[in-house]
C-alpha cells in the first residue's frame, strides 16, 4: 500500500547509475524533479548519502509532505 506523504526506501539505501542519485530504483527522474547528478565519484558513500537534494526530500517525507510525482511504488 502507498502511503501519501512517507516511504522508508530514501533512508534505508539509495540508487546509483552512473552519476545519477536517485532515492530508490522506483524513483523516476522527470523534467520537474530529475535525478539528482552528484557531481561527485559515486563510490565516495558520504558524499551519496548527504546529498542535499536527497536530504530535502527525506526533510519533507518527515515533516509530512505530499509525495513527489516520482515516486511510484
Amino acid at each position: 500500500m502507498k502511503h501519501d506523504s512517507y516511504c522508508t526506501a530514501p533512508f534505508e539505501h539509495i540508487y546509483v547509475e552512473k552519476n545519477d542519485i536517485r532515492p530508490c530504483c522506483w524513483w523516476k527522474p522527470s523534467k520537474e524533479i530529475p535525478a539528482v547528478n552528484s557531481g561527485v565519484d559515486p563510490i565516495n558513500i558520504s558524499s551519496v548519502v548527504n546529498n542535499p537534494k536527497l536530504h530535502e526530500i527525506r526533510k519533507g517525507m518527515i515533516s509530512g509532505e505530499k509525495l513527489p510525482p516520482n515516486c511510484i511504488q
